[in-house]
């Protein structure tokens, strides 16, 4: 297609069409198959392979930063079409445990961080707690609990249980989520004694 600008008042009157505003579109308007179809060639030469077997080299996050930012990319392109997809779920691949062995890399390091700034007077922690995530952020972390993949990876699970906490701390409104997120699970009315025992202990 040719685009051809002009001046007002100095190339002339326009004989082309005029376009003022260029319409962008709506995700669910784009065909993601046809806009994504070369990342097809990835499961076609055996790149996704390559790909899980560098994401899997990964032992820390100061060497592999940027290999770490290329492949998320890579990942990110790849899974738009399906072919991908389905390359990606076959069993010999194990695609999800070689991912959850990096975000458990992940959250490693934000737990260390994290932990640094809880030794700091609770006024300042509060204050690092507003930038760290906000509610739909810790909703969203909240609800990874559930995910059965994370379920069936008790690093990444336990990870996230020690995170969560720590991010909502001094904030009011992220600490009443979580609340709100665990009241269905909790019941301090509930006694913990057995049934058996009727009265309190007594010293001898």
């Amino acid at each position: 297609m040719r685009i051809v600008y002009r001046m007002r008042g100095l190339l002339g009157d326009a004989t082309e069409d005029m376009v003022n505003t260029l319409d962008t579109g709506k995700d669910e308007d784009v065909d993601k198959e046809e806009v994504y179809r070369m990342a097809n060639v990835m499961a076609e030469c055996g790149g996704l392979d390559v790909m899980l077997l560098r994401l899997s080299a990964i032992r820390d996050l100061v060497s592999g930063k940027q290999l770490m930012s290329v492949l998320l990319k890579l990942f990110s392109f790849c899974t738009m079409v399906k072919l991908n997809r389905q390359q990606l779920i076959k069993p010999d691949r194990n695609t999800i445990s070689i991912m959850l062995g990096a975000l458990n890399l992940i959250l490693q390091v934000m737990e260390t961080i994290l932990q640094e700034a809880s030794e700091h007077p609770p006024e300042l922690y509060q204050e690092f707690s507003k930038l760290c995530s906000d509610k739909e952020q810790l909703m969203i972390l909240l609800d990874r609990i559930n995910s059965p993949f994370v379920r069936s990876n008790a690093s990444v699970l336990q990870a996230l249980m020690r995170l969560i906490p720590f991010l909502a701390f001094g904030e009011q409104t992220k600490m009443q989520t979580l609340v709100n997120h665990f009241q269905p699970y909790l019941d301090f009315n509930r006694s913990v004694l057995p049934q058996s025992v009727t009265s309190s202990p007594t010293l001898t």
